[in-house]
């Protein structure tokens, strides 16, 4: 009996943690692409780790590609 009078207080939790993030603006790290060589995309930021999936945009900022991190060199990834 105890769950069922709990489910509607933790539907009523989800929904306010739901709503909140509908309106969130989360922080999107950037960089910039600085060279293209073949299919290879170097960029100065942001900072990523290795198998880490980034979205290419154009300079009116839309999605051209997705790219995956794959390596480090001089400071670019």
């Amino acid at each position: 009996m105890n769950a069922v009078l709990k489910a509607p207080a933790a539907e009523e939790t989800f929904l306010r943690h739901e709503q909140r993030l509908e309106r969130s603006q989360p922080m999107v790290p950037r960089g910039k692409v600085t060279r293209v060589i073949g299919l290879v995309i170097e960029s100065n930021g942001p900072d990523t780790a290795i198998g880490e999936a980034c979205e290419v945009l154009d300079r009116s900022g839309r999605r051209c590609a997705f790219a995956e991190v794959v390596g480090f060199r001089d400071h670019h990834v």
